[in-house]
């Protein structure tokens, strides 16, 4: 099959080659998901707790991972969404606001523990 951007080889009968694989319909979607991520962290940067939109992928990111029930420590966590440690804090306070998780075991830093509030699991 050939490439359907440049006309190039592909493999495994693939529309696009290599060059362009950023064409394929999973591929755009990933890309645009992740610039979707970056744009909302540079707001919660900005604005603090009030900008967490709490119907954004990152919001839903930090509750499927809180999903298990087990208690998350917020410096592992940010890591592990591959976010900033300050849109992580801003996130846990606006959560926290909101009542979907509770933050156990506080330090002076903002960090400690989150936990899935049970009334929204």
């Amino acid at each position: 099959m050939r490439c359907l951007k440049c006309g190039g080889s592909t493999t495994f009968s693939k529309p696009y080659c290599q060059e362009h694989v950023e064409f394929c319909d999973y591929a755009a979607t990933l890309i645009r998901e992740r610039e979707q991520r970056l744009r909302e962290q540079t707001r919660v940067l900005e604005e603090g707790p009030a900008g967490v939109d709490l119907e954004s992928l990152i919001v839903s990111d930090l509750l499927k991972v809180l999903s298990n029930g087990a208690a998350h420590k917020v410096d592992r966590t940010f890591r592990l969404l591959n976010i900033e440690f300050e849109v992580m804090k801003s996130l846990a306070q606006r959560l926290a606001r909101e009542g979907l998780v509770k933050r156990v075991g506080l330090t002076t830093r903002g960090e400690g523990f989150l936990v899935l509030n049970q009334a929204t699991s």
